[in-house]
């Protein structure tokens, strides 16, 4: 969709200044030049596409573009350069593609390169610094705006696709076991941690251990674990979800019944992410048949994992047990 979208920005740009010849105002002919040899360059990206798709550097087109906009910027008006909207694409195409930090990039990059290339580039006389201030700021605010916009729409396409592949883990051949174990994984990948462990009780009472780790492929098996380590995992209240940072008593606490969110004081908050040998960690209650049976941990997020990351995690883990429920019932129905 992109490729075609560029071919129809560079073709509409080269129609509107030759219907309306009051820009470019300088430079005529280079200008021109520029918007053919763009337009030309954008058929041939489109081309690619549709022949050779694989072999397009996906990750260096939008900047790319951005140094085509800046040649056109400088061979026309400079701050008061029509082809400042073009900018907006890059922004958008790095937004909607990887997510709010590149498309917040490419919003800084693009801003510095207009004002830097403009007021240099711009006719002295003709200079006008409310439009160029006024620019300036549009490409940031409205930048910023499509940069969370577009991240936020990937976030909830990953969710989506993190829901389906945990759906997609209820298959007869697997056991219990294996199936939670690669709902961890699915997790910890998702979420970017070191390791994502369970602790839960067994039908036997007794208190079980599974983690995953990075790098390690092997599905874990479940470990027994002594009473009092049992009791430190399973300290946090059952009623809420805890989010640790650094080394801090305090804790961001979520109360699961009421939404609402608090800050104070975990006294085992230190002794939990020791255990774990973690700098953060995430806990939510894991509930089976609306009944408490343990808690889920993610250590060592690189993501940021706030209320509404921690909402996800309980469907996400709701959608694990389900499918873990769906193994037990057919189980027993083979039995």
């Amino acid at each position: 969709m992109i490729s075609p979208m560029r071919l129809v920005l560079a073709a509409a740009a080269l129609l509107i200044i030759y219907i309306d010849p009051s820009q470019p105002d300088r430079l005529v002919r280079l200008t021109y030049s520029l918007l053919i040899g763009y337009t030309v360059y954008s058929a041939v990206v489109l081309l690619l596409s549709l022949i050779a798709p694989r072999r397009l550097p996906l990750g260096v087109l939008h900047w790319l573009d951005m140094i085509w906009y800046v040649a056109l910027i400088a061979a026309s008006s400079g701050t008061s350069s029509i082809f400042f909207l073009f900018f907006f694409f890059p922004i958008l195409v790095a937004s909607f593609r990887w997510g709010f930090a590149s498309g917040l990039r490419t919003t800084i990059v693009s801003a510095i390169l207009f004002i830097t290339v403009g007021s240099l580039t711009a006719p002295g006389p003709n200079f006008e610094l409310n439009r160029f201030l006024l620019r300036a700021v549009t490409l940031l605010v409205l930048g910023y705006m499509i940069s969370h916009w577009g991240g936020s729409e990937i976030r909830l396409k990953h969710r989506l696709q993190l829901l389906k592949d945990i759906s997609n883990l209820s298959n007869p051949r697997f056991g219990i076991s294996r199936t939670i174990s690669l709902g961890l994984e699915a997790l910890r990948s998702f979420y970017d941690g070191r390791a994502c462990i369970l602790i839960y009780r067994a039908p036997n009472r007794a208190i079980e251990l599974m983690r995953v780790d990075r790098g390690k492929f092997d599905p874990p098996l479940p470990k027994a674990i002594t009473g009092e380590l049992a009791n430190l995992f399973l300290s946090p209240p059952t009623s809420v979800a805890v989010n640790y940072r650094k080394h801090s008593s305090t804790v961001r606490v979520y109360e699961l019944e009421s939404g609402q969110t608090r800050t104070e004081t975990l006294p085992n908050a230190a002794a939990l992410a020791n255990a774990l040998g973690a700098s953060n960690f995430v806990s939510i209650p894991v509930m089976y048949r609306g009944q408490f049976t343990g808690r889920l941990y993610v250590a060592d997020s690189q993501s940021r994992i706030d209320e509404a990351e921690v909402e996800f995690v309980l469907q996400a883990h709701s959608a694990c047990y389900s499918v873990a429920g769906q193994h037990r019932s057919s189980g027993s129905a083979r039995l």
